[in-house]
């Protein structure tokens, strides 16, 4: 988890160059959903992926549960980056989306 969380501070950094938190970004990664476990139906396996770190691997989350990054949002700084756990639809197993 150390190495993750130093993934993300040097992704903040880059991110948002020096962040002042404009935007209000938790502290940490946050779910505003309780994880289930692994393999439960209509979920996301492990917690969204940024700039190749694959967050809480070892959880689930359902469907639409969202995460908020430690930082603001590259082209968006006003706004905390999120992902979704989402299904586009036939596409197989739910998803991590990470939008802006």
């Amino acid at each position: 988890m150390r190495g993750f969380r130093a993934a993300l501070l040097s992704c903040a950094a880059l991110a948002a160059g020096c962040d002042d938190n404009r935007c209000g970004h938790p502290d940490e990664l946050t779910y505003d959903c309780a994880p289930v476990p692994l393999g439960t139906a209509n979920s996301c396996s492990g917690g969204p992926t940024w700039e190749g770190v694959h967050a809480d691997p070892d959880k689930a989350y359902p469907l639409g549960c969202v995460a908020s990054y430690p930082f603001c949002a590259a082209y968006y700084p006003d706004e905390v980056q999120t992902c979704s756990c989402t299904d586009f639809g036939g596409s197989g197993s739910p998803t991590w989306a990470c939008p802006i």
